[in-house]
């Protein structure tokens, strides 16, 4: 430290104080509440429930995802992308107060990324108004 001039160890890229002290607050929350098995018991509750909507509908080809980032993928009766069924699907969801996205090269795929603090009420809510989007988006 003889070799740093005054103000050299400071700033918005390495060894901000602020910035760190943030950090170890947000791990500290993540720790206190449970967050990370939260993340793994909803985003379980979460899969089910999309692969429920996703077998009842052949225009979702897959349910993929890891904890609480899960996605449905939309497909035609060929197995092809099809990215206007998942574009109306998340349209229909947001009409229906569900705000998603589309994502993935061909735009077919329809995301879900609930927060880390979600609970099975939310989680169940969500599904609802997943699956008659899905039926009103196919139909």
């Amino acid at each position: 430290m003889d070799k740093a001039w005054p103000g050299s160890q400071g700033g918005t890229y390495g060894g901000n104080v602020v910035a760190c002290a943030a950090a170890l607050a947000t791990l500290d929350v993540i720790q206190e509440e449970g967050l990370v098995a939260n993340s793994a018991a909803q985003g379980e509750r979460l899969r089910q429930g999309l692969e429920k909507v996703g077998s009842a509908h052949p225009e979702i080809g897959d349910v993929r995802g890891r904890g609480l980032m899960q996605a449905s993928e939309f497909v035609t009766a060929d197995g092809s992308p099809d990215g206007a069924t998942a574009a109306r699907a998340q349209q229909v969801a947001a009409k229906n107060g569900l705000l998603l996205l589309t994502c993935g090269p061909h735009g077919n795929v329809v995301r879900m990324i609930p927060p880390l603090v979600v609970n099975g009420e939310q989680v169940d809510s969500a599904l609802e108004l997943w699956a008659a989007s899905v039926e009103e988006a196919t139909s």
